[in-house]
């Protein structure tokens, strides 16, 4: 963060008239640049403003939305998400998918929101999640346990050999076609080995388990030669 440089700020959310409200709230302090998008354009606008920080006004549960939130994590991992409004009691998975940095109650005050985003621009993942306002801590322990068992999944999930080299390929821009014939199997074999990856890996297209998959360093082999016809 540059001195004197206002912090890029972005706001999401399923409501539009919320992110706007807060918004407007915001743009008043001017050591902030604050910007809105809907969800569907989440990614550009990261993109286009590059946020130090990201406010998802979360109101209710769409697994769809803190799905693409966590797709975009993983290919940003810097990037640092604040929720606000979310039922924790219900939607504690919510925040350990998006690797959030901290979340904000509905009923929490102005001053408190303010207080939790202002911490949110420097604080680490590692100090655990930033809550305020009607926060119960046995609430914070449950998110942290979930946590700690989706790392110890993380690590006890693998891939074959033969399932790495299909995720390879598939990184080269492959197709199964191409991809069936390189390795001297049927389109239909390795379709099902898709399918069983994405099972593995908990996730329901291939760039998602592409992403995944190199985060775990699991593309380090080499992609196989061509089998000559």
């Amino acid at each position: 963060m540059v001195a004197g440089r206002p912090i890029p700020i972005l706001i999401t959310g399923h409501h539009a008239l919320l992110a706007d409200t807060l918004a407007t709230t915001l743009e008043t302090r001017t050591d902030l640049d604050v910007a809105v998008c809907a969800l569907d354009t989440l990614r550009e606008a990261v993109e286009r403003h590059a946020p130090r920080l990201v406010i998802f006004d979360h109101r209710h549960r769409a697994s769809a939305a803190t799905t693409r939130l966590g797709v975009l994590r993983n290919d940003y991992p810097t990037l640092r998400t604040l929720f606000v409004g979310l039922d924790i009691a219900r939607d504690a998975d919510v925040l350990t998918h998006a690797s959030a940095i901290g979340w904000v109650s509905s009923r929490s005050s102005l001053r408190e929101f303010l207080h939790v985003m202002h911490h949110a621009l420097t604080h680490s993942r590692s100090e655990g999640l930033l809550c305020c306002g009607h926060a119960g801590r046995e609430l914070v322990e449950q998110i942290q346990r979930r946590a700690a068992r989706q790392r110890q999944e993380e690590r006890s999930t693998t891939l074959t050999s033969r399932e790495r080299q299909i995720l390879a390929l598939i990184g080269a821009a492959r197709s199964n076609r191409d991809i069936a014939r390189r390795l001297n199997l049927s389109e239909h074999t390795v379709k099902n080995h898709m399918s069983r990856i994405l099972r593995k890996l908990e996730v329901k297209d291939r760039h998602t388990a592409m992403t995944v998959a190199r985060r775990r360093g699991w593309l380090e082999e080499a992609v196989p030669r061509p089998v000559d016809s």
